[in-house]
């Protein structure tokens, strides 16, 4: 865990994370050394940079199903509850989830059953998943991306219930953030939806 501190410790923080485990027969690469390979270079770039508030970047750990248990998001559930337990409050919490496969090809993208959204047929864009609480984050985050990095393609999904009804939503650390009230997003390639080397795939 990496932090870039501003002056005014009192004002709400950012935070940058990613899981660093893969799942069982995965060689990793998409899921999830990509989300640490941008959770590392924008440390990096960012280290150059003044804020008006801290940002920490957390790798965390025992994200994907551990095979003795089937518990899942094991790190980011600590991590989520022990802020929660010392009111560490968050501005903004943003989950890199595998953001490293894309494939232009029509008909490369799968849209999980239940969601209720025209998604592209082709992989070829970042999904952002915000709940209820995160809309305004998902909003703001999207209108810079359209400002600095017009030509990344947005798709945007408001999550109902927070996941509950569609699982395959809350299959990252950001949902462990949800469930203590935090504003959080997904940003994701959609993984198993897309990627065909994964062993989970859809």
């Amino acid at each position: 865990m990496g932090r870039l501190r501003c002056p005014d410790r009192e004002k709400e923080w950012i935070l940058l994370g990613a899981h660093y485990d893969a799942a069982w027969g995965s060689h990793g690469a998409d899921d999830n050394a990509s989300g640490v390979a941008i959770l590392l270079e924008a440390a990096w770039i960012l280290s150059k940079q003044k804020f008006e508030r801290t940002i920490q970047f957390v790798a965390f750990t025992l994200e994907e199903p551990q095979p003795q248990t089937i518990r899942f998001l094991i790190g980011s559930n600590h991590f989520a509850k022990e802020a929660k337990k010392f009111r560490r409050k968050y501005k903004a919490i943003l989950v890199l989830e595998s953001v490293g496969y894309t494939d232009d090809t029509e008909g490369s993208q799968i849209v999980p059953a239940f969601v209720k959204k025209r998604v592209p047929k082709r992989g070829n864009f970042l999904a952002l998943l915000a709940n209820r609480k995160s809309v305004t984050l998902m909003e703001n985050f999207s209108n810079l991306v359209c400002e600095y990095v017009p030509q990344l393609i947005l798709v945007l999904y408001k999550v109902p219930f927070s996941g509950y009804l569609i699982p395959q939503t809350r299959f990252s650390d950001h949902a462990s953030f949800w469930n203590y009230g935090y504003p959080a997003l997904m940003l994701t390639d959609t993984t198993m939806f897309r990627n065909p080397y994964l062993p989970c795939r859809a």
